[in-house]
């Protein structure tokens, strides 16, 4: 049999076959090991302008109460003699607050 280069063709034997398979396999290990689980969660998210937030399912006025109760911190961007802005909230905070709820919550069993 020729390849389109004129060069005859022959079967690859066990052993290359073997290792060709080893080698694959060795690619997709290492490649899922980069693989990542889901999206990459924000590092700072902006307050809902109505409705719940996509990430926690929070409304506004809970995360002005959770910094009220001093559980996080919201930040706020505006310009220097504006009263209004954007207030980000803090993606890293919100998650260990959940975490810290669950793991005081008593467990049902």
């Amino acid at each position: 049999m020729n390849n389109w280069a004129g060069n005859s063709l022959t079967m690859p034997s066990t052993e290359e076959l073997k290792r060709a398979a080893l080698i694959l396999e060795i690619a997709e290990a290492i490649s899922n090991q980069f693989r990542t689980v889901g999206p990459v969660p924000p590092e700072f998210f902006p307050l809902p302008d109505r409705g719940p937030d996509p990430h926690f399912g929070l409304s506004r006025s809970m995360y002005y109460d959770l910094e009220k109760r001093g559980k996080i911190m919201l930040v706020r961007l505006r310009k220097a003699g504006n009263l209004r802005g954007k207030v980000l909230v803090r993606y890293r905070q919100v998650l260990e607050y959940v975490e810290k709820c669950h793991e005081m919550s008593p467990i049902a069993e």
